[in-house]
C-alpha cells in the first residue's frame, strides 16, 4: 500500500506561484514525483497552469526548452506539413475546417484539398487518386475522387482516357496560340 505524501501548502504556493517554478522543478526541489505535486496543488486549490501559461513562464524565465515549444513557437516548425514515408503529405487540420474531423491532428493533404474544392467530406469507401501518380502533387487538377472499387487498375482506364483527351485539347490550343503568336491564359 502506498503512503500518502502531504506537502505544506505555503511552501507549495511559494515555489509554484511565487517563484514561478514548474511542476517538474518543484518536484525536484521537494524530492517527490511530479504527480504528488499535481495532486497537492489540486488539494490546496492552487490553480494549475495550462500549457500556454507554462510556456510563457518558461519564456520569461529564459529557460525555454525548444523541444517543448509546440507549433509555430518551436524553432523546428515546418509549417504544419510533413512528408510521410509512403510518399504522401500530412498537414495539420486547419482551424476553419468545415467538416467533422477525426481524432487525429493531421489529415492527408490530398484529402483536405479535394474536400475543400468539392465542398463535401470524402464519402466512405472512396479514394483520392493522383492522376500523374506523384503522391505529393496535390494540385486539384491532379486529384480524382472515386469509389474504391473503381480505383483499381482496371477501373482507372476511363479516367485516364478522359484526362488524355483533355490534355490533348489543351496542347492543341497552346500550339495554335504559339503559331498565331498570341498570348493566352489557361485556367
Amino acid at each position: 500500500m502506498s503512503k500518502r505524501i502531504d506537502l505544506d501548502a505555503s511552501v507549495l504556493r511559494d515555489l509554484y506561484c511565487g517563484k514561478g517554478y514548474s511542476l517538474r522543478e518543484v518536484s525536484k526541489i521537494l524530492n517527490v514525483h511530479k504527480s504528488i505535486i499535481h495532486r497537492n496543488l489540486k488539494r490546496f486549490n492552487i490553480p494549475i497552469r495550462d500549457r500556454n501559461e507554462a510556456y510563457q513562464f518558461a519564456k520569461e524565465k529564459g529557460v525555454l526548452n525548444a523541444t517543448r515549444a509546440r507549433g509555430a513557437q518551436n524553432p523546428h516548425w515546418k509549417g504544419g506539413r510533413k512528408h510521410c514515408k509512403d510518399g504522401y503529405v500530412d498537414v495539420i487540420y486547419p482551424k476553419d475546417y468545415p467538416f467533422e474531423r477525426n481524432h487525429r491532428t493531421y489529415i492527408r493533404e490530398h484529402i483536405l484539398i479535394w474536400e475543400l474544392a468539392h465542398n463535401q467530406k470524402m464519402p466512405k469507401g472512396w479514394n483520392i487518386h493522383h492522376l500523374n501518380g506523384i503522391k505529393d502533387d496535390n494540385r486539384i487538377e491532379n486529384l480524382l475522387g472515386l469509389p474504391a472499387k473503381e480505383h483499381g487498375e482496371r477501373g482507372m482506364g476511363k479516367h485516364y482516357k478522359k484526362r488524355i483527351v483533355d490534355l490533348e485539347k489543351r496542347i492543341k490550343i497552346l500550339e495554335q496560340s504559339l503559331r498565331d503568336n498570341q498570348l493566352i491564359f489557361m485556367g
